[in-house]
């Protein structure tokens, strides 16, 4: 799977941001091509530039032959409706410019129908915005993941006059993210670089365990004294493929317990699984002076382990939790749900060259057999002949993308 660090050195924007994705690959005619379907032509001009020793690409985008920029929500989404997009890029370029628009209003305090955008409301920001979303498809980077987001100080102008850096619409986006300052006077974070930090779901922590595949840099337009004003993107693979087995990094989470009953500790699970604990076991453990005690072991992944780590504290009264990262070979195991003469049920499956293994979700199983008021065993067993004996229609149309695992069971 692509995944990709983002290292903020100098800030982001949405120049900078499209400046890297060309430079660790990103096709300059793709980009092209896919601007075409624009209402209004672009200029795009990218050199290579020295920023503090680095060599970057340096982004200048202009919108030509255009007319006024719609200035309220609903006509920013009436335009972006009339573009040819991807249904799933369109949603996000949507979302964007809501966030900006609920950032905006916030800061003004009015409603998000009353507000209108100054500064951003330009097609340059709609190309930079539509561009990074764009490259981000095309490269099929799914996970983005940063360290702490530098913050400079100083005064900005704006059509409402000076206003402090950084802007209120940027700290209004930014709320949630870990962030520090730097002594410079100069905007590091605009608000197309904050709101793009959003919508990608940008996750924060240390440089991730992957392959590393490339590295990008982009150069922003300001010049910082304190550092160069770049970003790093580090471009790589996060999963390696052992023919039909994935290779993957997982945090394993243990705690030894001899005060909680075994009420607590089943609840304990339950929570830690309904926080998104990968599994949990507990096991019983004699301990110390012979006590009858219980160990608790919770599989998670990396980004979870601070947060998972507090849960298991809180819920076990443990006073510390031991931390081991492993390794583990996995196969790509799918749902799908499927139709049956009792009704509907979701069926886990793993499907390689050699083999078909497949299990229905036992929830649901119980669920059709309450329903009918049919003997559970019996039912179970009556079930797992019908996938058997019509395997071959079943998972005749699966490929390799994982299909949408259903909530419930119809």
């Amino acid at each position: 799977m692509p995944v990709a660090y983002l290292d903020l050195v100098g800030g982001l924007s949405g120049d900078m941001f499209l400046a890297a994705l060309l430079d660790i690959g990103l096709s300059k005619e793709d980009l092209y091509g896919f601007w075409r379907q624009l209402p209004f032509a672009i200029d795009l001009h990218l050199e290579r530039v020295q920023r503090g020793g680095f060599s970057g690409c340096q982004l200048v985008i202009r919108a030509l032959n255009k007319g006024p920029f719609p200035r309220t929500y609903s006509d920013i989404c009436a335009l972006l409706q009339k573009i040819d997009l991807d249904p799933l890029l369109f949603k996000k370029a949507q979302s964007a410019f809501r966030l900006l628009f609920e950032a905006e209003a916030w800061v003004h305090g009015k409603s998000l129908e009353n507000v209108h955008l100054h500064e951003l409301a330009s097609y340059d920001t709609l190309a930079d915005i539509l561009g990074v979303l764009y490259g981000i498809t095309k490269l099929s980077i799914e996970e983005f993941w940063m360290g702490p987001i530098p913050l400079g100080r100083g005064l900005g102008m704006s059509d409402h006059g000076a206003l402090p850096l950084p802007a209120p619409a940027v700290l209004e986006l930014l709320k949630g993210f870990v962030v520090y300052g730097i002594e410079d006077e100069v905007e590091t974070i605009t608000p197309t670089g904050a709101v793009l930090l959003r919508i990608l779901n940008v996750k924060q922590g240390p440089i991730p365990r992957m392959c590393l595949k490339n590295i990008g840099v982009g150069v922003g337009q300001q010049v910082i004294e304190s550092r160069p004003n770049i970003l790093r993107i580090f471009y790589g693979e996060k999963e390696f493929t052992i023919k039909d087995l994935f290779l993957e990094y997982v945090c394993e989470l243990e705690a030894d317990i001899d005060d909680q009953s075994p009420e607590l500790l089943a609840e304990a699970a339950v929570r830690l699984r309904e926080k998104g604990a990968i599994d949990v076991v507990v096991m019983p453990l004699l301990m110390k002076k012979g006590r009858l005690g219980s160990k608790i072991k919770v599989l998670v992944t990396p980004d979870q382990t601070l947060s998972l780590s507090q849960e298991l504290l809180r819920e076990t009264g443990s006073l510390g939790v031991r931390l081991k990262e492993v390794k583990r070979f996995t196969l790509p195991r799918k749902i799908k749900k499927v139709k049956t003469p009792w009704g509907n049920l979701r069926v886990k499956f793993v499907q390689s060259k050699d083999f078909l293994y497949f299990k229905p979700e036992f929830e649901d199983v119980k669920a059709l057999a309450q329903k009918r008021g049919l003997s559970l065993p019996s039912f179970y067993r009556e079930i797992i002949g019908f996938l058997e004996h019509n395997k071959k229609t079943i998972f005749s149309d699966i490929d390799d993308k994982h299909p949408e695992i259903p909530n419930k069971v119809d």
